[in-house]
């Protein structure tokens, strides 16, 4: 009974480190170039409207280096866990200040179920699609109650783009991960196969 606790406090038993760097690197590398655009688009057109998106992206930024800089200390399933814990905050803090379950910031969430599931486990991954659908229920009750003080504020259709073209590549980038998880798993098996069989 305890093994089975443990296993929710641990990262899953065929991740490698190189599986939660190779995620999180490719999710700060299109963070930074979400910065970028929106810096650019902001310097450009001079639009206060795009002052919120840099300082969103510029905040997921900063959150992905230094889940990087703990990978590179080697405090792995804290990175994993924090990873996961402050992506999901920003993004429902993001989503509380915009439009709420409307917006792009909410769409985006799936990528923590995603992830979930990848570093701890199929249960986690149930687990966090529960809390998100709550904060989900949450934001769409503080929205009726007048809670949500920018759901009239209209959203550029070229940010949400650009929101969305990020989570179609990271979730690619975690199905590949997957993918090479479920190999190394393969492999494993077959070589314990063909020990067994030369000895016998």
């Amino acid at each position: 009974m305890a093994n089975s606790k443990n296993k929710l406090f641990r990262l899953a038993e065929i991740l490698e480190t190189q599986d939660i760097s190779s995620v999180l690197r490719q999710a700060t590398m299109l963070l930074g170039l979400m910065v970028l655009i929106s810096g650019g688009l902001y310097l450009f057109s001079r639009d206060t409207e795009w002052s919120i998106p840099l300082r969103d992206s510029i905040v997921g930024l900063s959150i992905g280096l230094v889940i990087i800089q703990l990978i590179k200390a080697k405090y792995n399933l804290l990175a994993a866990y924090l990873a996961l814990i402050l992506f999901g905050g920003w993004l429902i803090k993001t989503a509380w200040d915009g439009v709420g379950i409307r917006g792009p910031s909410y769409a985006m969430l799936i990528l923590i179920v995603i992830g979930s599931g990848l570093f701890i486990g199929k249960r986690a991954g149930y687990l966090t699609a529960l809390v998100i659908s709550l904060a989900g229920v949450g934001l769409l009750q503080a929205e009726r109650h007048g809670l949500l003080t920018n759901t009239n504020r209209p959203v550029s259709d070229t940010w949400v783009l650009i929101a969305m073209t990020v989570t179609f590549f990271t979730a690619a980038h975690m199905l590949r991960v997957l993918l090479d998880q479920v190999d190394r798993a393969l492999g494993k098996a077959q070589n314990e196969i063909k020990e067994r069989v030369a000895a016998e």
